[in-house]
């Protein structure tokens, strides 16, 4: 897909429905049924980053760990969860551009930004970047737009979209809600490698736009697990009801950033060539995830050990409409005047619906979301220490991470619970 250049070189920067089993299939080739997404022509040593950009780094992943905590807030069931808070910015940073400026200043407000021009622009340069840091890790970021036909965009908007998030923007009729249905479902079906579906389960009469994101994550281990290690061993849940998972075991010689605090343990494993890396906090305590989530901020990585590594293969899939939730940190529902010439009404966000799926093995991670915002007319840096011997062994709920290493951004959050 062509790239349009954003305003002054700014514009290069994607429930509770939940399902999970124990046992993880194999990470699947990516490309395999699919045709494969277009991979960047060269490899970048690193996200390149100003001092400001920089922090809205710091302030996505303040978002995303507010987020995540509020999403297993309202976890009644306490089952896994997955989630790429970077899928919802993005999603959202498009609307911004359809808000007047009071309501996109609280938008920019929720996700930590400066305005919608910087969200605007540092959005396009991770889009640019992120899959370029390391070319043998699958990474692709998808945005799209889908307008009724009877409506006309705005052409600030339209050409922000189009520009700084590169999103293919498409109109058709929105008189068969089913036509509206299909056509959202299979483009994310398209843009994730066929592992997220059915996202869209209805189409609001009242809609008259959806706004989508979908990112799509696949990565080998640095360091994969011996298979024949993988034994079926005990894992105790938040009830205290101890289950079989599948155990991967690994002996980590001065390799893996480990870190430990009063009240968790916290893991680095890399993926590739290590600019991408999952983290696994493991509490101390077999109900500390709430916790960990509500103090996340205080953790660093401290330094190299030897680690004699435990940790279950998995499988987590979960899906949840975030419009309240999301409203609850702040973010104005409407009205949004400046998508649409001709609107028939107040526009308003009617559901922010967010799908994800994980896999987790011996061999590396696949992950993959996406967000599809529903628009409706409605009335209104540590020193290491010395390498010591340490015991990871996660045989209880833990919360962990994927991130760009060079950036710093965190694509994917998530809980494994063990169900």
């Amino acid at each position: 897909m062509k790239r349009v250049v954003c305003f002054l070189l700014m514009a290069v920067i994607a429930l509770p429905l939940v399902f999970s089993c124990n046992r993880a299939p194999e990470v699947p080739d990516p490309e395999a049924g699919l045709a494969p997404f277009p991979k960047p022509s060269e490899q970048v040593d690193e996200v390149p980053l100003t001092r400001s950009e920089r922090d809205f780094v710091q302030a996505g992943n303040d978002f995303a760990w507010r987020l995540t905590r509020k999403v297993w807030e309202t976890n009644q069931e306490r089952k896994g969860i997955i989630l790429s808070p970077l899928s919802v910015q993005y999603a959202l940073g498009m609307l911004g551009n359809g808000a007047d400026a009071q309501v996109a200043a609280k938008l920019a407000e929720v996700l930590g930004y400066e305005g919608t021009d910087a969200i605007n622009a540092f959005c396009s340069k991770m889009i640019e970047c992120l899959p370029a840091v390391d070319t043998s890790v699958t990474l692709a970021l998808a945005n799209g737009v889908l307008v009724n036909d009877k409506c006309t965009l705005k052409a600030p908007f339209k050409a922000a979209v189009e520009g700084c998030y590169d999103a293919l923007v498409e109109s058709m009729s929105f008189d068969n809600p089913n036509a509206v249905k299909k056509y959202v479902n299979d483009w994310c079906y398209k843009h994730t490698f066929g592992r997220i579906t059915d996202v869209l389960e209805d189409a609001d009469p009242l809609s008259f736009m959806y706004l989508m994101n979908a990112i799509y994550f696949n990565a080998r281990w640095t360091n994969p697990f011996d298979k024949s290690k993988t034994k079926s061993e005990n894992f105790k849940t938040l009830s205290g009801q101890n289950i079989k998972v599948g155990m991967m075991h690994a002996e980590i010689k001065e390799t893996y950033y480990y870190s430990e605090t009063e009240s968790c343990q916290i893991m680095t494993l890399p993926y590739g060539r290590g600019k991408y890396s999952m983290t696994i906090f493991l509490p101390k305590e077999t109900d500390g995830v709430a916790a960990l989530l509500e103090d996340r901020g205080k953790y660093t990585y401290s330094g190299l050990s030897n680690v004699k590594l435990s940790l279950p293969s998995f499988r987590t899939d979960y899906k949840i409409d975030m419009k309240s939730l999301l409203a609850g940190m702040g973010l104005p529902l409407g009205p949004y005047d400046e998508l649409v010439e001709n609107a028939d009404g107040t526009p308003e966000i009617s559901k922010v619906l967010h799908k994800a799926t994980i896999t987790v093995n011996e061999t590396g991670s696949e992950a993959a979301a996406v967000t599809v915002v529903e628009m409706r007319y409605g009335a209104s840096g540590i020193e290491p220490p010395k390498p010591r011997d340490v015991t990871f062994t996660a045989d209880h709920p833990f919360l962990y991470t994927i991130t760009e290493n060079t950036s710093g951004a965190i694509l994917f959050t998530g809980v494994y619970t063990g169900n």
